[in-house]
């Protein structure tokens, strides 16, 4: 039983789980894992974030690995319109979130990638609230344009995510506070 769905959990995109997952899932607590900005990484920073680019799920279209991926996160850095984000769990960058800036009121979510030896922990769900209270701080609109997978759309909707007015496109708006 269990084999299957961390089988599942692990090739699904955005590092994101299915529907029935919470039935099933153990009860260990939800790491606690700090959003922050990565605009300068240290080398041990830019080492861990190669890492977590190395466990992307083969399912989803390949990011850069190697000496690529190494200057795939530097252009990303140097853009100003591109914003990374790491999810940090006992001083090492387990997580990476890019965002891309549409606007002042608007930001995509281009992607979202957990570690394999973190995730089945709730990481990509403690990110995830915690970039929702950070745009909420801004007022900004968070849109995902990839394609996800029916429950993993439904599941994802308890962060405030609503169906857009493309067919793979979900929207989360600013809440009020």
């Amino acid at each position: 039983m269990f084999v299957q769905e961390s089988r599942y959990y692990n090739e699904c995109p955005l590092a994101l789980i299915p529907w029935y997952w919470p039935l099933t899932r153990t009860k260990a607590p939800i790491m606690p894992v700090f959003l922050e900005p990565v605009t300068a990484p240290a080398e041990q920073d830019r080492a861990d974030l190669l890492k977590v680019l190395a466990d992307w799920p083969e399912t989803l279209p390949a990011l850069l690995t190697g000496d690529d991926a190494n200057a795939f996160l530097d252009g990303l850095l140097a853009d100003d319109r591109q914003q990374v984000l790491g999810g940090r769990f006992n001083g090492h960058l387990i997580a990476f979130i890019w965002l891309e800036k549409d606007d002042e009121h608007c930001s995509h979510l281009r992607a979202l990638c957990v570690r394999k030896l973190t995730r089945g922990r709730g990481v990509g769900e403690r990110l995830l609230t915690l970039l929702g209270q950070q745009l909420d701080a801004e007022g900004r609109t968070l849109v995902c344009d990839l394609a996800i997978p029916l429950p993993t759309r439904a599941w994802i909707g308890q962060y405030g995510f609503r169906s857009g007015d493309a067919p793979n496109r979900l929207v989360r708006p600013p809440r009020r506070q």
